[in-house]
């Protein structure tokens, strides 16, 4: 079984999922239906995954594995994925580029969704609420190991 990780951070400060599309779609495109499975993008925005924590920061939930792009609010930017594959880890970076926020606008995040070259969300991150806006960039780096546990 496929795990997702992010390279950085732990615990309760961020959480990552493949969702149960990511498992049907891969085995669909390994015996020839549809489409080539093919990662292709991230939308940033927020979720409600992500909630203000009384005792301060961000409480993360757990996220469902049905979750969906019409879960994804607030989207405000969208990024190119760049994979590789090394020894059955695969590593997907997604960078905000800033420079197409407009100027002296801040936008909410705290949820990050991959998509396929059908857009459907495959993999989510939710992570501490931030803000992002033009001169503040923001890259994460998964790592999916496709290795037998």
């Amino acid at each position: 079984m496929a795990a997702i990780t992010a390279v950085t951070g732990a615990g309760k400060l961020f959480r990552a999922a493949l969702l149960d599309y990511f498992y049907t779609r891969r085995a669909e495109s390994e015996i020839g239906l549809g489409n080539r499975f093919k990662y292709v993008k991230a939308y940033f925005g927020t979720s409600a995954l992500v909630t203000k924590n009384p005792a301060g920061g961000w409480t993360v939930a757990e996220i469902p594995l049905k979750y969906s792009l019409s879960d994804l609010q607030n989207k405000f930017a969208e990024a190119e994925l760049i994979c590789t594959a090394d020894e059955g880890l695969i590593t997907v970076t997604a960078t905000l580029q800033d420079a197409v926020l407009p100027a002296d606008t801040a936008y909410d995040f705290n949820t990050l969704m991959l998509l396929d070259a059908d857009d459907k969300a495959f993999a989510v991150l939710c992570c501490q609420q931030d803000t992002l806006y033009q001169g503040k960039a923001f890259t994460a780096k998964l790592t999916i190991d496709q290795r037998a546990n």
